[in-house]
């Protein structure tokens, strides 16, 4: 395929995911699709001449998230604002995503399991920086008792112990 465009983009957990069930759906009504990791965010593209087709499947599956046309901005691109190294990196960079998930704010964590000694980063959308920023120092400054009781409060197994 040459000349594409992104009719579905995502940056959530189920982002993947989605993108995938809806990339095989336009396949399955006859138009060639790929799914694309857009360095952080999941994307959907097809051929430009099929674009507005494309766009009334997901119109009728997805009417909440299908796009009229791509977003050109830059403040959805995501960007670093952790960077995790050492024997417990990925530790971090999930406690890091699990404090920006409570608040709201979508993020990726970006690095291997397998190869643990290469670190973590943590990526939030460009328009999201400066609350995520603030996000992490307030957690900071509350420190792991904030945490734990936090994570007791959130466990229903757990309430009044």
């Amino acid at each position: 395929m040459t000349d594409l465009t992104t009719v579905y983009r995502a940056s959530d957990r189920n982002a993947e995911t989605d993108a995938t069930a809806l990339k095989n759906m336009l396949v399955q009504n006859g138009i060639e699709a790929a799914v694309v990791d857009a360095r952080g965010a999941w994307e959907v593209r097809v051929s430009a001449s099929e674009a507005a087709e494309a766009r009334q499947w997901l119109a009728k599956v997805r009417p909440d998230q299908a796009m009229t046309e791509a977003n050109p901005s830059h403040e959805y691109d995501f960007v670093p604002i952790a960077t995790t190294d050492g024997a417990i990196s990925e530790i971090e960079a999930v406690s890091i995503q699990s404090a920006l998930d409570a608040a709201g704010i979508n993020c990726v964590v970006v690095g291997n399991s397998m190869l643990p000694n290469l670190g973590f980063e943590v990526r939030v959308p460009r328009e999201d920086l400066e609350r995520a920023r603030e996000v992490l120092t307030e957690a900071q400054a509350a420190g792991p008792a904030a945490a734990d009781e936090a994570s007791r409060e959130s466990s229903p197994d757990q309430k009044g112990v």
